[in-house]
């Protein structure tokens, strides 16, 4: 069972579906926007992985964003 607000790590990439770090909701196109959830992601630089534009750093790689 996924508990409220919890990150898991996400990687957007061409090749593959796009999903929701939080919900799994799949994220169309580019889009940088998750509409269940309504949360905003941007790209992690060095790893690809969603992050939650509010961020600081990624989870994944410790990366500012």
């Amino acid at each position: 069972m996924k508990k409220e607000n919890q990150k898991k790590v996400s990687p957007c990439q061409e090749s593959t579906k796009c999903l929701c770090p939080y919900c799994d909701g799949e994220l169309s196109g580019t889009a940088s926007f998750c509409q269940p959830c309504n949360k905003k992601f941007v790209a992690c630089p060095k790893c690809q992985t969603l992050v939650e534009s509010d961020s600081a750093q990624c989870p994944r790689c410790s990366t500012t964003v």
